[in-house]
């Protein structure tokens, strides 16, 4: 794997859909047990932040946010919005671009490092504020997953090097039997 560094204090912010949407063309899947602890190793109280819909009657999709509640993630939810088009059908949509960007302005007084996991060109603004604020800005996606603007601004780091966190893509809930945070 390659190495990188994270200088002082971490914060994660996870765009669940962009990053499962990566990785599952490769047949992956976080563990996210490994994945707190491979970035605790790195910073002790790195803050973890993880935005997703919300099913609130899918109790496996609760016990999977549960589970991610107990590994310390702070979770943003909403609802998944139904767009219907006569020509395309039915789409579901549940962008997080501005609550993440919300987030991690508001927060960056309490981090040095931010890890963001999407590869999504709307971020492109929020990584080049953050530089100018001296924070280290690493993007982790797959290399088919990021953005030519995201691409652009560097500190891309291809999460299928960091094996240590990912595991074969299995189905949404065998994290619940095992309770190793598959998703």
């Amino acid at each position: 794997m390659r190495r990188f560094s994270l200088k002082g204090r971490l914060a994660l912010f996870i765009d669940a859909a962009n990053l499962n949407i990566g990785l599952r063309r490769y047949n992956k899947s976080v563990d996210f047990k490994r994945l707190v602890r491979f970035f605790r190793k790195q910073s002790k109280k790195a803050m973890l932040f993880y935005y997703t819909y919300n099913y609130p009657n899918d109790k496996r999709h609760q016990k999977f946010l549960a589970f991610l509640k107990s590994q310390g993630f702070r979770l943003r939810t909403k609802q998944v919005k139904i767009i219907r088009d006569k020509k395309k059908g039915e789409e579901r949509k549940a962008n997080f671009d501005v609550e993440i960007a919300i987030d991690a302005v508001d927060k960056q007084n309490l981090y040095d490092t931010i890890v963001l996991f999407s590869g999504d060109s709307d971020f492109a603004a929020l990584i080049d504020y953050l530089k100018s604020k001296n924070k280290q800005t690493i993007i982790c996606s797959t290399r088919r997953n990021i953005s030519k603007e995201l691409w652009e601004r560097g500190n891309f780091i291809d999460i299928l090097v960091i094996k240590e966190i990912l595991r074969p893509y299995k189905n949404a809930t065998s994290h619940v039997k095992r309770g190793s945070g598959n998703q």
